[in-house]
């Protein structure tokens, strides 16, 4: 099977989003994704802003279902394909938008950007020092490998196929995180847990906590440590991931730190009545 190489400028329309300027933008107000609601393969649509834009500048920086959009700076190649979850979205300064050209598959070309997140190849187009950024410049010499259209094709249903399965998963997860939260709340907020359904009924010190249970500072019961600094121009590419608080943010050579040697399980014993809480520490 004979595999074309061709940089992303040739594959696809490449355009970077509006620059945020109250005083400046005309227009009608109309939402907009920033860096911060994209994520690996979806978008968070919670808490949008918005921006004003001219009738002239939607087709600049609108978009349409199956267009890619991507992170300049923050985390730069993190990207999502856009499923016009809301209509007449727009894209801030801080986003590529990503048009395939009818030789590529948007999947296709969106799993490409996958391998070449896991493979450290966005590396050497970043530039910054400490804040990576992707320029569009820069974003344009990527190289991208395709087969023909129909094999292509046949590759996503395979790959967007374990997509769908993990999308139910998360659900799935949700619903019980869900669960989970609001049985927190009613056991060790409200203090309704089985066999004290009725706080008033329970014996407390100073009003305040029930008979058995203890109050202590955090740091007395566990042990707390800081992450190692790592920046990008010190790490050699590899396969262990460097976590950041956004998630991953790069990759490493060397596993620098070993085994989690605290478990919330480990520190916290509760006894079956659940209402004495016992800490064992770590």
């Amino acid at each position: 099977m004979t595999w074309q190489k061709k940089v992303l400028g040739e594959i696809a329309d490449l355009s970077l989003g509006k620059m945020l300027d109250g005083k400046k933008n005309k227009g009608t107000p109309r939402p907009y994704l920033a860096n911060i609601n994209v994520r690996w393969g979806e978008f968070d649509l919670q808490n949008l802003r918005q921006m004003r834009f001219e009738n002239g500048e939607m087709e600049r920086y609108g978009l349409k279902c199956g267009d890619i959009v991507m992170c300049e700076g923050g985390v730069p190649g993190r990207c999502a394909v856009w499923k016009e979850a809301l209509p007449g979205m727009m894209i801030q300064k801080a986003l590529h938008r990503i048009r395939a050209r009818d030789c590529i598959d948007h999947k296709f070309l969106y799993y490409s950007f996958l391998y070449k997140q896991k493979t450290n190849a966005f590396a050497s187009l970043f530039t910054g020092a400490t804040i990576h950024h992707l320029p569009l410049q820069n974003l344009g010499k990527l190289e991208i490998e395709f087969p023909k259209l129909a094999t292509q094709l046949r590759i996503v249903d395979v790959l967007s196929a374990y997509d769908d399965l993990i999308e139910v998963n998360h659900r799935r997860i949700a619903v019980l995180e869900e669960m989970a939260r609001r049985l927190f709340d009613e056991w060790f907020v409200h203090l309704r847990f089985p066999g004290h359904e009725d706080f008033r009924s329970l014996k407390t010190k100073d009003g305040t906590l029930p008979e058995g249970w203890h109050l202590g500072k955090l740091g007395d019961l566990l042990s707390l440590s800081y992450g190692k600094a790592l920046r990008a121009d010190t790490r050699v590419p590899g396969a262990v991931p460097v976590i950041g608080s956004s998630g991953i943010v790069g990759w490493h050579n060397v596993q620098l730190i070993g085994s989690v040697s605290f478990s919330v399980c480990e520190a916290f014993s509760v006894s079956p009545t659940i209402g004495h809480a016992t800490v064992s520490g770590s």
